[in-house]
């Protein structure tokens, strides 16, 4: 598919790179921030501005170095997460693994977690899925129904995690060419990923410095499932408490704010999951 070219663009690269090189230089420099824009600054010309001067000093008043900072970060955003579009079609293919499975089990909901859920996906995420049902049958039973029930229509299964602690289905949508990881009951990863949902509707630019700080640990090798490395759900947590413990105290405590609101919040954001699978 077209869109997912984009990841392999060689000028994309090469100034992702350069942006990577110029964040290992700032390790000499003090953890100050101002040591931090600084060094991105002088490097200011090798990297694209797409986004007009105006519209960042709008959304983030602040001095030159700040706004060259913030500019990267955008731009990284911009280029590595999926347009409106894409979501509709993984909406839609979504709903047809949900129509697939419920010809077999009735009393099912799916419902998606992860990045997509978060908003914090990128062009070749993978898709969380967790089924919750109240079936007295095993998870290992059901996902080999599912994987049979998959394999029939247009998705290829790749890998069958039978022996883990949650086990997963690892499947493909041929018509997407995107692949899914689908579990069963998976309740707390659901509720995680509202909750970073949630930060990131009270601070929407903590998508944009996500994937910046995202693709650095990919440049470095340093995200995955091997070698004791760090996950995308690590990164995400790791900027929700940097940004609480900030000295502007960006983001709140939930566990400190008004419970209603929370509630409001939570609700909003489960509707909009649930939608997906009516």
């Amino acid at each position: 598919m077209k869109h997912f070219k984009l990841i392999h663009d060689n000028e994309l690269f090469e100034k992702c790179t350069s942006m990577i090189k110029l964040l290992k230089e700032s390790y000499v420099e003090t953890l100050e921030v101002s040591g931090f824009y600084n060094i991105l600054l002088k490097y200011q010309q090798r990297l694209i501005s797409d986004i007009p001067e105006k519209e960042i000093k709008e959304r983030l008043p602040c001095n030159e170095d700040e706004i060259f900072f913030n500019k990267i970060c955008l731009y990284t955003s911009s280029i590595l997460t999926p347009q409106p579009f894409y979501y509709d079609l993984l909406k839609n293919e979504i709903s047809k693994i949900h129509d697939i499975i419920k010809s077999k089990y009735k009393d099912c909901l799916l419902l998606p977690f992860g990045s997509f859920s978060t908003g914090l996906n990128w062009w070749v995420s993978d898709i969380d899925l967790a089924l919750l049902t109240y079936l007295p049958v095993s998870p290992v039973t059901i996902l080999k129904k599912i994987s049979f029930l998959l394999s029939t229509h247009d998705f290829k299964i790749k890998l069958f995690v039978e022996f883990a602690r949650v086990p997963v289905l690892k499947f493909m949508s041929v018509a997407l060419n995107v692949e899914f990881d689908l579990s069963i009951n998976n309740g707390y990863a659901i509720y995680n990923s509202l909750l970073i949902r949630t930060y990131s509707h009270i601070y929407p630019d903590h998508k944009a410095l996500y994937c910046c700080i995202k693709l650095c640990f990919v440049n470095e090798l340093m995200l995955g499932h091997h070698n004791k490395q760090l996950n995308s759900y690590s990164i995400s947590i790791m900027l929700i408490y940097f940004l609480q413990h900030s000295t502007e105290k960006i983001l709140p405590f939930l566990q400190n704010t008004n419970t209603t609101d929370i509630h409001e919040n939570i609700m909003d954001i489960l509707h909009f999951e649930t939608n997906i699978s009516e």
